[in-house]
Parts: C-alpha cells; structure tokens; sequence
C-alpha cells in the first residue's frame, strides 16, 4: 500500500495557507510554520488540508489488508470462485476499510457471489441434489466440501460449484458439461456420505420440485373467512416473489381449507421465499413452510386442543422447545381431526408411525379417510353391494 492511498484530498487547499509570504498557519492547532516546511512541526497536519497517518498507523493498515486478503484469497480458492488477481481488482481501500470481522462473510457472499455466476461457463449445467441431510453438526460449507471430495475421490467428477441448504433438504450443483450431469442423474444416481456415524444417502436429479404449505391464519377471524383460492395465491405468489410461478397450487382439504399444497420447480424462487415466508392476501397473513411434511391424525378425542398435541408431538420427536415457523397445528374441531405442518427441526416428525395422547396410540397418517354418508340406505343392497362400487376403489 502506498502511502498516498491513506491521504483524503479536502475540497479547498487553498484555505489553509496563511497571507503571511514567510509563514502560514496550521488549521489544526493555529501554529504558525516557515514557508519551506509542508507539514505542521506540532501536529504533522498537512499545510495543503492532507491528514497526516502516521508510519505505525500505515504499517497497521498494510498488516491488516495483507491478513484480510490473505483470508479472503484462501475462502474464494477453496471454493474456486476466482482468481486472486481478480479479486485484487474489484478490491478497493474504501473496501477494506469499511470491512470488519463480523461483515467480512457478507463482503465476500455480496461481492463474490455475483462474480461466480460471471465466471461459470455457458456449457455449465445444473445438477439438483435432493435428501441432504439434515440435523447434522457440519454446516451446509463443510457437507457441501464433503460431497465434492466424494464426487472428485470416487467418480473423478470435478463440480465447479456446490451449494447444500439442509434447512431444506436440498441442494444443487454445477458441472461442465451434459456428459458429466447425464453420468450423475442416470448412472450414479446416489451416494452415502458418512456423517458422525450416521450415513445418509443423497441423490442427484435433472429436474427440480419443492413441495411446501401455505398456512393462512384465521386465528382471530370470524368462522366465514373468505379464504382465497389457488389462483389468488398464484397471482400474488408471482407478484411477491418476482419468479416463476409454481407448478401447482391447491388446497389440501376442505376440512382444512386454510392450508394450501404449492410445488415450486424454480430454485432462484424457492431461495428468495426462504429469505421472506410471510406475505399478505386479501388482508389476511400467510406463512410459508419450506420443504415442509404433512401429515393427520383422525378420530381424537373432543377434549383435545392444539396445546395438547404439540405436548404429544415434542414428546414423540424429543424436541421441548420447537420455534412456532418449524411446526403447525391445525384442529377441526367438527371431525375432531388435525393436520400437522412441520418443517426444519420438526421434520423428524416425519419419521414416525403414531403419537401417544393421554397414553393412547393415535396412528399418524400421511391422508385422510374419505367418508361417505348414505342416507337413508335402501334395503334392497346389501352393505356388500354398496361397497363393491366402483367409488370406494381408490
């Protein structure tokens, strides 16, 4: 660093030199110095309005910039995002300067995630990962440097870039060419990453669906709440969002008519709504459950309320303390069925067959049995015959 690169020019120099032909007078301290002399001999203030930075204050500056880069170089050379001499050019001292510990990993994903998206290759194609393990004590970083090891170790694929979110359970990559993504998608088609003695198994798909669950909160509304229909939430999803628009959009029941089933097949998209699950629709909230499960439980007891079932639910999982965004209930009280929303620690839940309420076995059941009432029934069918309609074939 050169030390000019520490001087800050003022707006008007001439302000500081004094009439006086033999002397002027120092703006910092109002001593006056001989004609000859640039620099204040009592504070070092420049006599032409340049601050005077002191060698130990440059020497500071020039450690301090050669450790940053130093740590900036070796992350982005990890990830081969670019080259040093790159960086060194979109690397500015006002950069620098304004960096600390705290936001120098924003610097870099702000900074240098744009440039990797410039330096993949038009030939560069997409490979989804799906079933990334969650509950891990690797960060998403480390299982993705994981996953390129194995890649590179065992097939002698060498992916330009990966990216893991386990929070969703999903992933993707990039590869050079349709020779190595087609090997991936069609002949590997999964590996097992050992992880803390716990293998998980991982595939690798060319298509991409992401199925979540919008859940509108009626909680303080009146019982005929105009809920709005899946083209409402489309339209609005679209204009939020600014993406693509979902595969599908529909409602799960209409025991359960606040809960809607959206399939996104656009990663970009599924990224901007994880920064953002909630919006508004025709003034009611909604809430967004990422990659979420859902499942049922029928014919509780009518006594049960929702404090209950979460009670049963934690118990079941081993989780005391689930965030309210990881886990939903939703009770009707009528049919005395629930549906279960949960996503991010409570998908465990997904793993399990029954939950035990007041010491009785309730069977978790990923539909809902469809009843239908006849009435009155005719005596001339038998219950054979009635059941032997084609209605009740599935």
């Amino acid at each position: 660093m050169k030390n000019a690169e520490c001087f800050s020019l003022v707006s008007n120099p001439e302000n500081s030199i004094n009439t006086n032909e033999n002397y002027w007078e120092c703006e910092e301290c109002s001593i006056n110095n001989e004609e000859s002399i640039k620099r204040c001999q009592n504070c070092g203030k420049s006599r032409y309005g340049i601050s005077l930075i002191s060698a130990d204050k440059i020497d500071n500056e020039k450690e301090y910039d050669q450790t940053l880069l130093s740590k900036l170089f070796d992350l982005v050379s990890s990830t081969n995002v670019m080259p040093t001499s790159d960086i060194i050019q979109i690397m500015t001292k006002q950069d620098l300067e304004s960096l600390t510990e705290q936001d120098q990993q924003s610097f870099i994903e702000t900074h240098f995630s744009y440039d990797q998206t410039k330096l993949l290759t038009e030939s560069d194609v997409i490979v989804y990962i799906s079933d990334v393990p969650t509950n891990i004590d690797h960060d998403d970083a480390h299982l993705a440097n994981l996953i390129h090891m194995h890649l590179q170790k065992t097939f002698q694929i060498m992916p330009s870039n990966i990216q893991c979110y386990s929070s969703l359970r999903a992933g993707f990559m990039r590869v050079r060419n349709n020779k190595i993504k087609d090997r991936l998608v069609k002949d590997i088609k999964t590996i097992v990453l050992d992880l803390s003695e716990n293998p998980s198994l991982i595939s690798f798909n060319d298509t991409f669906e992401f199925t979540s669950y919008i859940v509108i909160d009626k909680t303080n509304e009146n019982k005929d709440v105009d809920l709005p229909k899946f083209d409402e939430i489309l339209k609005r999803w679209i204009k939020i969002y600014n993406g693509e628009k979902p595969y599908s959009c529909e409602q799960i029941s209409i025991q359960f008519p606040n809960i809607y089933r959206i399939i996104l097949t656009s990663f970009n998209n599924l990224l901007v709504v994880m920064s953002n699950p909630d919006f508004l629709i025709n003034n009611l909230f909604a809430h967004v459950y990422l990659g979420a499960n859902c499942s049922y439980l029928e014919d509780l007891p009518k006594s049960t309320t929702k404090e209950q079932l979460k009670e049963a639910l934690c118990d079941s999982i081993q989780l005391k303390n689930l965030s309210p965004l990881s886990l939903h209930i939703e009770l009707n009280k009528q049919t005395n069925n629930a549906c279960i929303i949960a996503t991010d620690q409570a998908r465990i839940w997904a793993t399990k067959s029954l939950i035990y309420l007041d010491d009785k076995p309730i069977p978790i059941k990923e539909n809902l049995t469809y009843c239908l009432v006849l009435h009155p029934i005719s005596e001339i069918y038998t219950n054979e015959e009635i059941l032997n309609q084609k209605i009740f074939h599935g």
